[in-house]
């Protein structure tokens, strides 16, 4: 599956669908705004499987993925498993999902878009479906010139106005690609009410709190999934919901000066005394604390995301952390069972033992897997 668009000579080896005008298609990404890289695409050598399948699928959070590890499902047709002791080469495809049913064929399933890393020749072709010999169909080549800016997906048009306006993609200094662009200067200033105002302050406490816990226990247990979540993605999800602090004008207190495992509020301050003791004995314990702190997050994020009645920032700066923390736990709990923690998460409780349709599993293809 996929050898025939993943082999570095595409364009000779792409597995055509059946030809016609993909108007549709361009039309809807060239008047798209918001569409972001879900991952990229990594050849990799496998010494137990055919070298047409030598590929992983990399999340923006780092967390890595094997192209048909397991076996294909309707629900999971790249057969995705998850791997933690791989470390991949420079990727050569940027992919990105498109909003909505945009080929009309009924579902979401195939509105993906693959953009070659190649700057020189960014070429993109869309998913189209998978044949009766497993291998998938893409699209011919579109009649469409992307650029991949920290993750958001343009076209170079949209790019070079930017530009020109003076408000690069990267203006805000933020290089780190998120589940979703969020310029929440460019939305409505909202009026706050106190429990929002506290709620922005406690949350960046919070995310904060996690990437510190996962820095610290990561230099007593060096391992990937920790050094990961902690420098791609939990940073990220600080600068989120900083700049919603500085759009309101809340840091009273210096927040964003706060020194390592240091915090403005004494319960958060408590929560990561306790968490990192908690991690300090082993790799095993350490990991666990990431399912304990991601389960706590997501509590905390639903439990505020209730009272943000006329707060479209905030509720899309929390919608990104939850997601975030949805593929986290899952990563906690896939980094558990491969060290034999056969149960991952759920060795550490039944509050911290989590089904997909509690967590989804943040898409990769088709909008879950």
């Amino acid at each position: 599956m996929l050898r025939t668009l993943l082999k570095t000579s595409l364009v000779t080896s792409l597995l055509l669908g059946t030809a016609h005008a993909y108007t549709a298609v361009e039309d809807a990404i060239v008047n798209s705004t918001g569409l972001t890289v879900a991952g990229t695409f990594c050849p990799y050598d496998f010494a137990d499987v055919p070298s047409e399948f030598d590929w992983v699928f990399v999340l923006n959070d780092g967390t890595v993925y094997q192209l048909l590890g397991n076996p294909p499902t309707p629900n999971d047709v790249f057969g995705w498993k998850q791997r933690d002791d791989i470390t991949p080469p420079s990727p050569q495809w940027h992919m990105f999902q498109l909003n909505g049913d945009v080929d009309g064929d009924g579902t979401i399933k195939f509105d993906w878009v693959l953009v070659s890393t190649d700057t020189n020749n960014p070429d993109s072709y869309k998913l189209e479906g998978v044949a009766d010999n497993g291998t998938f169909l893409y699209s011919s080549k579109l009649d469409v010139n992307l650029t991949v800016v920290h993750g958001n997906v343009m076209t170079t048009q949209q790019f070079n106005q930017q530009i020109q306006a003076g408000n690069p993609p990267w203006a805000d200094g933020n290089t780190t690609q998120t589940h979703q662009p969020v310029d929440v200067t460019q939305m409505a200033t909202n009026t706050l009410t106190d429990t929002q105002r506290e709620s922005l302050i406690f949350m960046y406490n919070e995310e904060k709190m996690a990437r510190d816990v996962y820095l610290s226990l990561n230099a007593l247990h060096p391992h990937r999934t920790l050094e990961n979540i902690a420098t791609r993605a939990e940073q990220t999800h600080m600068n989120q919901v900083y700049s919603l602090i500085e759009k309101y004008d809340l840091d009273t207190q210096n927040l964003s000066a706060l020194p390592a495992n240091e915090f403005s509020l004494d319960e958060v301050q408590n929560l990561f005394d306790t968490l990192y003791e908690a991690g300090t004995p082993s790799l095993q314990h350490a990991l666990k604390v990431g399912c304990m702190l991601e389960v706590t997050d997501i509590n905390d994020l639903l439990e505020r995301m209730e009272d943000l009645d006329g707060a479209d920032d905030i509720k899309l700066v929390y919608n990104n952390l939850l997601l975030g923390s949805y593929s986290h736990y899952w990563s906690f709990d896939n980094a558990l069972k491969t060290l034999n923690v056969t149960d991952g998460c759920c060795s550490v409780g039944d509050a911290y033992c989590k089904t997909e349709q509690e967590y989804p599993k943040v898409a990769k293809g088709g909008g879950r897997h």
